[in-house]
């Protein structure tokens, strides 16, 4: 063989084989970053579920007030509030706002 020959074939395998460095090198980067953001997505889940939980009423940490019927007593059939409920015959411009 000549020596160019010798020539191209190590410059087109060293060509090859820097060209597989960076795409490996890329991918990885790509990956490590992928793998970084999916573990920020989970804890941002957790912390916005913790808050979800800490925030949540339940019978655990909702104390009764003052102006409803306890919890033990209540019945669904009767009125959940002690005070009475408004006359609206009284105010017959009154009207009732949907807030959901």
């Amino acid at each position: 063989m000549n020596r160019r020959k010798i020539y191209t074939i190590i410059l087109s395998t060293l060509s090859v084989l820097i060209l597989g460095i960076i795409v490996w090198h890329v991918s990885s980067t790509s990956t490590k970053k992928t793998q970084a953001e999916a573990q920020q997505q989970v804890i941002k889940k957790k912390q916005t579920k913790k808050k979800l939980r800490e925030k949540a009423p339940s019978p655990l940490n909702v104390k009764d007030d003052k102006h409803m019927v306890n919890l033990k007593d209540f019945k669904y059939n009767s009125a959940s509030e002690k005070k009475k409920y408004p006359d609206l015959y009284k105010y017959p411009k009154a009207w009732i706002v949907d807030v959901s």
